[in-house]
This record gives C-alpha cells, sequence and structure tokens, in this order.
C-alpha cells in the first residue's frame, strides 16, 4: 500500500520490472522519461511495496539533489542503508555505536549519525563499494537498489570514476547472482545514453532499457475518488481524463492540480488546469533559454545557483 495517497499505483508494471531481474536474466532495469512523468513515485511507493511482497529489500538512493557531485552521495546514501540494515530489530532507540536522527531506505528506513569507523573509507570512490558491501551482508534478503537520475553518473564531477565504483561494486561476488538488483532511472536522454550506450561507458550496455509507459485512464477515476474523499469535491470522470490528456499525460502536474483543488476545496477543473499549463510552458520556456546560454553564461550561473562568489580567484 502506497504511503502517499495521491499516488496511482502500477502494481503490474513494478512486477514486471522487477521479473526482468529474476526470474528474468537481465542485469539491471533502466527506465527513462522526462521529468514529472512519475518516475520517482512509482519507485518509491510501487518498486518498493513490490520488491518488499517479493521477499526483497528495497534501497532508494536519489541523485537529483547531488547531480553535479554524485559520488559522496551515492557512497553516503549507501551508508545509511547499510547501517539501517545492521541495526537488530528494536532499533528504535539509541544502540551502541549508531544513534538514531531522521528518516533512507525504501519504505521503513531511517538515516544515522554514524560515530567514527576506523575502517571506512573516507573517499568516496573507495566508499561506495566499502558500504555496498556493508549493505549486501547485513540482510539474507535481495537488494533492489533503486537510483534516481543515475545519468549524474555520466555527466556529474568525478563521474567516470563514480559509475566506474558502482559497477565494480554491482558485478563483485558479494552482489552477483541476483543478490543486488538495481534499477536506474533518468530524465535525460544524453546522459543516459553516455552511460549505457557508450562503448567506454562503466554501464556499456548493462541490462534492460524497457519502456517506461504513461499511466492508463484509470487514474482519472482514481484522482477523482481520492479528490470527492478528502475534500467532499465532485468532479466528472470524463473532466479529469481531459485534463490529463492536456497535461501531457504527466502524473506529476495532475497530482499537483488535484492536491490544489482539494486545499482550496475548488470544483474549477479549467483554473487549476491552466495554472498547471501555465508552469510547463514555462518550465519549457526555461529550457529552451538555457540551450541558448553560452558555456561561460551557464558556469556564472551555476555558480549563483550554489551561492558560490562570482569575484573569487
Amino acid at each position: 500500500m502506497s504511503a502517499d495517497p495521491w499516488h496511482y499505483p502500477r502494481t503490474d508494471l513494478a512486477r514486471k520490472y522487477l521479473g526482468l531481474m529474476s526470474p528474468g536474466p537481465a542485469e539491471a532495469v533502466t527506465l527513462f522519461s522526462q521529468r514529472r512523468t512519475g518516475k520517482t513515485a512509482f519507485l518509491a511507493n510501487d518498486i518498493a511495496d513490490a520488491a518488499k511482497d517479493m521477499g526483497r529489500v528495497p534501497v532508494f538512493v536519489d541523485l537529483w539533489k547531488d547531480r553535479l557531485d554524485p559520488g559522496p552521495a551515492l557512497a553516503e546514501q549507501l551508508r545509511m542503508a547499510a547501517l539501517t540494515l545492521e541495526q537488530p530489530k528494536g532499533f528504535f532507540q539509541r544502540i551502541g555505536r549508531t544513534e538514531v536522527t531522521g528518516v533512507g531506505l525504501a519504505g521503513q528506513s531511517l538515516s544515522f549519525k554514524d560515530r567514527p569507523t576506523p575502517e571506512a573509507p573516507t573517499n568516496p570512490t573507495l566508499a561506495i563499494g566499502y558500504w555496498g558491501e556493508r549493505m549486501v551482508r547485513a540482510t539474507d534478503k535481495p537488494i533492489v537498489l533503486m537510483i534516481d537520475e543515475v545519468q549524474a553518473l555520466a555527466t556529474g564531477k568525478n563521474a567516470v570514476e563514480t559509475a566506474s565504483a558502482l559497477r565494480a561494486f554491482l558485478q563483485s561476488p558479494a552482489a552477483r547472482s541476483g543478490k543486488v538488483q538495481p534499477i536506474f532511472t533518468g530524465s535525460s536522454r544524453d546522459g543516459i545514453q553516455r552511460l549505457v550506450n557508450d562503448s567506454k561507458a562503466a554501464f556499456y550496455q548493462y541490462g534492460a532499457m524497457p519502456d517506461f509507459p504513461s499511466p492508463d485512464d484509470g487514474i482519472a477515476a482514481f484522482m477523482a475518488k481520492r479528490l470527492k474523499e478528502s475534500a467532499g469535491v465532485q468532479i466528472d470522470e470524463a473532466k479529469m481524463l481531459r485534463a490529463f490528456e492536456e497535461l501531457e499525460r504527466k502524473p506529476g502536474p495532475l497530482k499537483a492540480m488535484v492536491v490544489a483543488m482539494a486545499t482550496d476545496r475548488s470544483a474549477d477543473v479549467d483554473k487549476y488546469l491552466n495554472r498547471q499549463i501555465g508552469e510547463l510552458r514555462a518550465a519549457a520556456d526555461v529550457r529552451v533559454e538555457l540551450a541558448r546560454l553560452r558555456p561561460i553564461e551557464k558556469v556564472i550561473i551555476q555558480r549563483i545557483a550554489d551561492g558560490d562568489s562570482l569575484f573569487s580567484k
């Protein structure tokens, strides 16, 4: 059962993808589609739930926020997953060397503030394999390793080293034979192509790349039902389906539209639909303008976004 009441479940599709690796022969599954098409929600809800139902452990790694330097982020999230899995059953308290501090493992995990571990490498490239293997040793169940926005491993800082370290871990004796089952998602076609189609890339022709379809028309009835249950707002399913089509069949904008309607307790589909269409067009315009920038202009904008000084050496 999804923890997000607004998420339209696609359990059969999740089981299909998991079946490509076990009992199927694929080493990994890579899903590509544009942003806001529901990939992250699909991983965090459908894949995670299906994995648990099938006796596997879901581990979710998000590289979007750290896409400029994915190595440390990947190592840190594997560390959190390993420490979570290493805890005894009653770990909702201070135990031994690890103190629970917050929420990391898909569907049930915690992140930790760990006391220094002498043997743990500080170099992110080495730490990926170290924490990955500790994660594997911590459970006797297969691990479904979900890495969101994986194109960062082709475009970010030290991308070659980071991708190679991850591939080395996935090919290690500890992770092979179905013990670790990777599912990657990406929203950059160029980045994904560089990661899996370049003959010199670490993940060249690695695993299967099935289509990631848009949700079926049933999402309209689902959203209409949730809107009525949560806010008492009655919307005709045909109107909801038309809105979904107008939003290019992207579940993200549709969900945002319906949640806004529920918050305002409004049945004005046209008003909230036009707002979402405006946001989609604005985002498209920004992408066009960014594509027109010269390299030096892109660097300057990136430094501003990162909060760096423009006047340092």
